[in-house]
């Protein structure tokens, strides 16, 4: 059968431009991410240790489908790696596994914060197909214990938000049965469900106390 010159070259642009179109993300919409370190001896003076800190922090941008922890859940060994030991690896591995299967866009890195009323930034760019944002760092030195943000929606009712800030706490992965800070280690064996750490250090009259607060600002 005789195919028209001009119905073969209709479709073979069109195998070309509709691929593109459905892998296309969309605008980008860049982000930046600012984290000041409110934990200190006067908010939360029960064994404050000398040595407190956050460790560097690991970040992404992803979809419903990834999450780097939400409470309740089971931490991978990423995020027992960073509580455990404030070591970005292996959840960058993971994180990368997850890009690998379309479930992740951006990834950022933030650095340690060793001062009380330090701060930290990070840039990131998000897209339609990934308007999420989660990020991790340890609470240290702990058995277990972090701060971050799980699943954060960037885009709500078909807009960008602008900017937004958030209260952190600190996080109990679930991964260690010690108790303070400086603890000798106890594996947990079943891993504990993921939590906000109810630990006496980070509850003042009955209310657990933030460590951090973060700051979402949308760049032009």
């Amino acid at each position: 059968m005789h195919v028209p010159r001009r119905a073969l070259l209709a479709a073979l642009l069109s195998a070309l431009v509709l691929p593109a179109l459905a892998t296309d993300p969309g605008p980008r919409i860049k982000y930046e991410v600012r984290i000041e370190r409110t934990w200190s001896q006067a908010t939360h003076p029960l064994d404050y240790p000398a040595d407190a800190h956050f460790s560097p922090g690991i970040g992404a941008t992803h979809n419903a489908k990834y999450r780097m922890f939400a409470e309740g859940g089971t931490a991978t060994a990423g995020l027992e790696t960073i509580s455990q030991r404030g070591k970005t690896t292996p959840f960058d591995k993971e994180i990368a596994a997850a890009k690998g299967h379309g479930n992740v866009g951006t990834v950022f890195n933030f650095e340690p914060l060793k001062t009380e009323g330090a701060t930290t930034t990070a840039t990131f760019e998000a897209t339609d197909g990934y308007p999420l944002v989660s990020l991790a760092a340890m609470v240290a030195p702990s058995p277990d214990w972090f701060t971050g943000l799980a699943s954060f929606a960037l885009k709500r009712d078909g807009k960008w938000i602008d900017s937004e800030t958030v209260t952190l706490y600190a996080w109990d992965s679930g991964t260690n049965n010690a108790t303070t800070y400086k603890a000798k280690k106890i594996t947990a064996k079943p891993f504990q469900p993921i939590a906000i750490n109810g630990a006496p250090m980070f509850v003042k009259d009955g209310k657990k106390v933030p460590v951090a607060t973060l700051t979402i600002r949308r760049m032009e």
